[in-house]
């Protein structure tokens, strides 16, 4: 043995080789470690994109949902607009109660336009959220690569350090 011809006894060399193993397992863990919080912080960014996204789909089908309700009650509204005009013996397609009529139907339209415009902007929000989340994951999963790759440089530095004492004991230093 290369530690025996050093001057070890064979406890010594066990130790040492102890050490050595014991470090390069604990660098190996380490890394395998660090290696599933990578791919748990991408899962969990995924999912939650996911998440979002689907909020987004339903955000839009319930404000779809919502405007056609809004159309079919501004609708039954003007008929009884129409209906009301019509029974005090008003002109309904002629004049002021024409305009009436419009200026009502336009600001009816106006309504549902501005909160298709915000369910819009929320949708986009999460979508973005999403997006965004997935990036974070990625960054995350990438750190803990990255601190995986040093737990195993710094066992490679241990298992060095541990050479070299046993280099200098075995040279009575």
């Amino acid at each position: 043995m290369a530690i025996a011809a050093l001057g070890f006894t064979a406890f010594e060399t066990t130790v040492v080789a102890t050490s050595v193993a014991a470090t390069a397992a604990s660098a190996t863990l380490s890394e395998e470690a660090s290696s599933r919080q990578a791919k748990a912080a991408t899962q969990a960014a995924d999912y939650n994109a996911a998440v979002d996204a689907a909020n987004a789909k339903q955000t839009a089908l319930n404000a779809n949902a919502n405007i056609e309700k809004q159309r079919q009650d501004d609708a039954t509204y003007q008929s009884d607009q129409r209906a009301a005009l019509a029974a005090s013996g008003v002109l309904s397609d002629t004049g002021s109660p024409m305009v009436v009529q419009a200026t009502t139907a336009g600001r009816q339209e106006q309504d549902i336009q501005q909160y298709w415009t915000s369910v819009q902007e929320k949708e986009s929000n999460l979508y973005a959220a999403g997006e965004e989340g997935i990036y974070e994951g990625a960054e995350q999963a990438d750190i803990y690569h990255l601190q995986g790759a040093a737990e195993i440089f710094s066992g490679i530095g241990s298992i060095a350090g541990t050479g070299a004492k046993a280099y200098n004991v075995s040279q009575g230093g």
